[in-house]
């Protein structure tokens, strides 16, 4: 069974999709709006607070649990974390013609640099420093959340935030698994988005991220980047430019040789 769908690799086009862009722009939009008008408010919050006893209920009692997701909310699991997804990336320019394999080198290259721009700039930068949005974790507001600092001394976890939108870790997996699934197919698509889900859970099992720090801010920003992204030009010429830069490299490199 194949599962990388290497179509992107041969299409090369500076056109516009309006259609993702104005996916990109109506869902967000809606989802905001549903989020700020006080009736669909209160029904978010007890979306919200549901959510957060549910999963945080897992590590209440269950001592394999709490270890499990003590490890799985650690920092060194970033570093795995950035492991699986590059391994994905490597099975896509392994599956690549040989003739387009420095194209979807181009491809991981440009993936990396609009996740890094995305969090380094719009999630700590415009977020946080425009906007002012601040929002305290569900684990300092509900006085009976179970924490797992508190369960675990082992090993060093982060389980509140005085401020918890929008979720890094959250728009990272999204990102991943919208390109992905742009980029190699519905199938790989498909096992990104699932590792997206478990990438986003140690973090709400927690209780160091609402669920709508996940939809509301990491969702939002994924789908809003994006569209930008791959609905206009800026991807045609990104990826050509990093395309020309690693030609100009194998080239140098055979003029040495």
């Amino acid at each position: 069974m194949k599962l990388v769908d290497t179509s992107k690799l041969i299409e090369d086009t500076k056109k516009w999709d309006l259609s993702l862009l104005l996916f990109g722009l109506f869902v967000p939009t809606f989802l905001l709006l549903t989020w700020y008008f006080p009736l669909t408010r209160m029904l978010w919050d007890f979306i919200d607070t549901k959510i957060f006893f549910f999963l945080n209920s897992f590590i209440a009692t269950n001592t394999i649990s709490q270890h499990f997701w003590a490890f799985n909310n650690h920092r060194a699991m970033d570093w795995i974390h950035d492991g699986v997804m590059i391994t994905f990336f490597c099975y896509f320019i392994k599956s690549a013609p040989k003739d387009k394999r420095t194209k979807a080198v181009a491809i991981f290259l440009f993936c990396i640099l609009i996740m890094y721009v995305t969090i380094t700039f719009v999630n700590k930068g415009i977020i946080t420093n425009f906007f002012h949005f601040k929002r305290l974790s569900p684990s300092i507001i509900f006085d009976n959340a179970a924490l797992l600092s508190e369960k675990v001394s082992f090993i060093t976890v982060k389980d509140r935030s005085k401020s918890s939108f929008p979720g890094d870790h959250g728009t990272t997996a999204i990102l991943f698994a919208i390109y992905t699934r742009y980029f190699m197919g519905n199938k790989l698509g498909f096992f990104a988005s699932l590792y997206a889900i478990f990438f986003c859970l140690p973090r709400l099992i927690c209780g160091a991220h609402f669920a709508t720090d996940i939809i509301m801010g990491s969702f939002v920003i994924a789908i809003i980047t994006s569209s930008i992204v791959l609905g206009t030009p800026i991807q045609y010429y990104l990826l050509t430019g990093f395309n020309k830069c690693l030609r100009a490299i194998k080239f140098s490199q055979k003029i040495k040789a």
